[in-house]
């Protein structure tokens, strides 16, 4: 199903992100390595009563992919506990303390569009939407994890939601029997305790426009109220202005690009730049730099000219039409650019040599002496920013073409485990 069972043994545990639980059933969350590769280990421990928890969040990591959901690498059972490793991300309740209103609203947008995805086109229901469950990767994406109270809509009763309340934040509204509940508000209990979270970190959000802010503070109430037929949707709610700012808007534009008309690229494009200096420059700097320089975006000419040479350039005084400071832009650019200069493509090289009189003096010098702008090999444009991409968009299902390259480079691919009459028969719910 798209990832190998393995042993514990190969997990080299670093540190504890977060732990809860009891005697009865637990879970523990690590940072460690995987084949000196950096991941996250849920590890649960449940006596034989609640094994079904266990072995609940491998099927639904296995059987729910997002781009917004945490990616399974691999996992490993025994007797008396049980490992989901995953890409590499840390509790949000770990880090909240060092993301900004920005950040949360990008992130609040992909949870929700997570919960879209669970409600309306798998039919599951999280059931504990939390500070707990949200994690943060290394670049800064914000994913739905702690799959192991997910349930199918149809059968989410209140034994269920009993049997996982030692696993759920307390905080999480209570969803009524299953013989009570109607169709319309199934999706009350994710909603809700996204809702609680909303109220913890709207203090976070306060140089936002107030209006916004007091528009979002009255959808807040609607998420939690008792009254289950007036609880918004997941969709409903990413209609929300502060969930829908430029910054938002921006990120989601370039991750669809591929689906945009020329029409659209051309209205996006022609206006960016100044949308772009609204925002503050750190959160250019921060968010914005990878996407804009992703391969489809180079590929648009309103972009290679208008856009990117403002991003390419630092300001100063003689030159005004730059995006970021020069203190910003040798804080986040030159890693970026250093790599681009690897890419074998002809459009990208001249884009960078027509303005590296801008930046050169920015660039590590001694990377520099040893040719790291040097070109190598023929130019190819299927290899355009093919590592820029990796980082920049999540691709939860790897793609034939992606493992003919792998087998064509030499590199091995670990050959998944045979599977049994029973696996081949469950569904697997993939984001469009």
């Amino acid at each position: 199903m798209g990832a190998n069972q393995s042993s514990t043994s190969e997990h080299k545990v670093a540190e504890l992100l977060f732990e809860r639980g009891t005697d009865a059933v637990a879970v523990e969350v690590h940072s460690a390595a995987v084949d000196s590769e950096a991941v996250t280990v849920f590890t649960y421990f449940t006596d034989s009563k609640h094994r079904n928890i266990a072995t609940n969040a491998i099927q639904a990591h296995k059987v729910l992919r997002h781009p917004s959901i945490l990616k399974l690498m691999t996992f490993s059972e025994s007797s008396s506990s049980c490992h989901v490793v995953t890409e590499p991300a840390t509790p949000l309740c770990a880090c909240i303390d060092y993301v900004n209103g920005w950040e949360i609203t990008v992130g609040l947008a992909k949870i929700l569009e997570a919960l879209h995805f669970l409600h309306t086109q798998a039919g599951y229901s999280h059931n504990n939407v939390s500070m707990e469950s949200i994690y943060v990767t290394p670049d800064g994406e914000w994913k739905l994890g702690r799959l192991d109270c997910v349930n199918r809509i149809a059968q989410n009763s209140k034994d269920h939601i009993l049997s996982i309340s030692d696993l759920c934040d307390s905080n999480i509204y209570p969803v009524p029997p299953a013989n009570e509940q109607k169709a319309p508000v199934s999706h009350c209990r994710d909603i809700s305790g996204l809702g609680k979270l909303c109220e913890i970190l709207l203090d976070k959000m306060e140089s936002f426009d107030q209006t916004w802010l007091s528009e979002f503070g009255e959808a807040i109430e609607v998420m939690i109220s008792p009254e289950l037929t007036e609880v918004p949707t997941a969709a409903e709610i990413l209609t929300q202005p502060l969930l829908s700012n430029p910054l938002v808007l921006t990120l989601k534009f370039v991750e669809e690009i591929t689906l945009k008309t020329e029409t659209e690229k051309q209205e996006f494009f022609s206006s960016l730049t100044g949308r772009l200096r609204e925002l503050p420059e750190v959160v250019i700097a921060k968010m914005l730099v990878r996407p804009l320089l992703r391969r489809f975006v180079v590929q648009e000419e309103l972009a290679y000219r208008n856009v990117l040479p403002c991003l390419l350039t630092p300001k100063s005084k003689s030159n005004p039409f730059g995006l970021l400071s020069p203190s910003l832009f040798k804080k986040y650019l030159p890693p970026v650019i250093l790599r681009l200069f690897t890419v074998k493509e002809f459009r990208v090289r001249i884009l960078l040599l027509d303005h590296f009189h801008c930046f050169c003096h920015m660039l590590d010098k001694s990377r520099l002496e040893n040719g790291a702008t040097k070109p190598s090999g023929p130019t190819r444009e299927e290899g355009l920013f093919s590592e820029l991409d990796e980082e920049t968009t999540p691709n939860p299902i790897p793609t034939p073409s992606a493992v003919t390259d792998k087998k064509a480079k030499g590199k091995p691919i670990r050959k998944t485990r045979k599977q049994s009459k029973s696996e081949e028969k469950v569904p697997v719910f993939c984001s469009p």
